[in-house]
């Protein structure tokens, strides 16, 4: 009879906590998806927008007790005080917002938030029209706004698009406050360029989709007046090189493609070629017209990390990214390198000054300090349209600090809040400074 008693009490206390959950899932779901036109308006003294996305849709090993999919934006003025947030019960793709001027674009599956200080409005997005959306920012993220044809752009990778199929897709989600439309690249792209000389999109393949590196491949975009949209051409263009080239990253502007290339020299011992010590950083420049080619030596004796690369990782803009027909590349020697072209190269020192800090897309994560002092491994790198480099650190006695990089190498603190996340399977996705 005991027996009988506690097992009835157990059973009673797991359906109370079940209904309990039941509960507050549908309260979240129900509070989160009433959202007005006027929950998105910016506020006038915001000047930080921090955006958090769980990973609860797209990671299996997360456990469904109390993981709601959600994606949630917080607003912060300039002493770091939080002036409000708003939660969508949907996880962001790809780029979580584009700027254009004062108006900021959230991308959803079904739905486009466009907010401003004054006004907001929503747009139906296509994305939610795809069967299935694959694997969730399994590669670079890449967004910008083209003014004089007034439409954003955000690409993302859907991984295996079909059932039993090895086929990789990007899209490219274009869209403005009256209109929103889809390209599906079928390659898992490297990268992407927009050429305005030529009002054409380029999508440059990854080279493990071939088994040489001998020719440059691209696809192209062009702008259509008529429809007032981009225009896949589907057709696989190559252009053989003058020698093999292990492209890293390929920036195409007035019809001329700069791959970036880290090589081991020749003049390297052999004791250096197989511990990959050196390298040297080589601007390959080929014209997509007559096919010429050159090469500059940019970097010699640039000393490799210690994961045998001479990369940075950790930030969706590491170690590459292109920004308004201008390619940032984050060495591993603290320096960033902004190529225009052959003749326009910039170069800032960048030093690791964040040692002890956690990893920024996980926060409440507390074993992983990064020591590395040669990896921006925890750190959020934000460009924005005018060149301005932020980095967002978060630090165990639970602050969060945005700094700007500076000319001379210095950095700025432009703001400090404290974390304001609570559940460990919520992540940082992005950040951006509100002039």
């Amino acid at each position: 009879m005991k027996k009988s008693k506690k097992i009835i009490i157990a059973v009673s206390i797991i359906c109370i906590l079940i209904i309990c959950l039941i509960i507050l899932f549908l309260y979240n779901k129900k509070s989160s998806e009433n959202i007005s036109e006027t929950d998105i308006i910016i506020p006038e003294e915001t000047k930080l927008i921090l955006n958090c996305v769980s990973r609860v849709d797209l990671n299996p090993v997360v456990p469904v007790s109390f993981a709601t999919p959600c994606s949630i934006y917080y607003y912060y003025d300039q002493e770091g005080n939080l002036l409000k947030s708003w939660q969508k019960n949907e996880e962001i793709l790809g780029s979580s917002f584009v700027k254009n001027g004062e108006n900021l674009f959230y991308l959803f599956r079904n739905q486009i938030f466009i907010a401003n200080k004054n006004s907001s409005k929503t747009s139906k997005n296509p994305l939610g029209e795809l069967e299935k959306l694959g694997e969730y920012n399994n590669g670079f993220i890449q967004s910008g706004f083209i003014k004089d044809k007034n439409i954003g752009y955000s690409c993302m990778n859907l991984g295996t698009y079909i059932e039993g199929s090895n086929d990789y897709y990007f899209i490219i989600n274009f869209f403005n406050d009256e209109k929103n439309y889809n390209i599906k690249v079928p390659y898992h792209l490297q990268n992407i360029s927009y050429d305005a000389e030529r009002e054409t999109f380029v999508f440059v393949p990854s080279d493990s989709e071939f088994e040489d590196c001998s020719h440059f491949r691209y696809l192209e975009a062009k702008y259509n007046k008529e429809k007032d949209e981009f225009v896949l051409d589907d057709t696989l263009k190559s252009v053989e090189l003058a020698r093999e080239i292990m492209s890293w990253y390929a920036m195409v502007k007035n019809n001329t493609a700069y791959i970036l290339e880290i090589k081991v020299p020749d003049s390297c011992t052999e004791e250096e070629k197989r511990n990959w010590t050196y390298s040297e950083i080589v601007l390959c420049i080929v014209n997509l017209e007559n096919y010429e080619f050159d090469e500059l030596t940019i970097k010699k004796k640039y000393k490799n990390a210690s994961n045998g690369f001479g990369i940075v990782t950790g930030s969706p803009q590491t170690p590459f990214s292109e920004v308004d027909g201008k390619l940032y590349f984050f060495t591993v020697d603290n320096e960033v390198w902004i190529i225009e072209d052959e003749n326009n190269i910039e170069v800032k020192k960048m030093p690791y000054l964040f040692k002890g800090s956690l990893d920024a897309t996980n926060p409440l994560y507390m074993e992983y300090v990064n020591e590395d002092e040669c990896n921006f491994m925890n750190t959020l790198l934000r460009i924005e349209k005018n060149g301005d480099i932020y980095l967002l650190n978060v630090y165990p006695d639970g602050f969060l600090v945005v700094r700007k990089l500076l000319d001379d190498g210095e950095y700025e603190e432009i703001i400090r809040i404290k974390n304001p996340l609570k559940r460990d399977d919520i992540s940082i996705n992005n950040f951006t400074i509100i002039e």
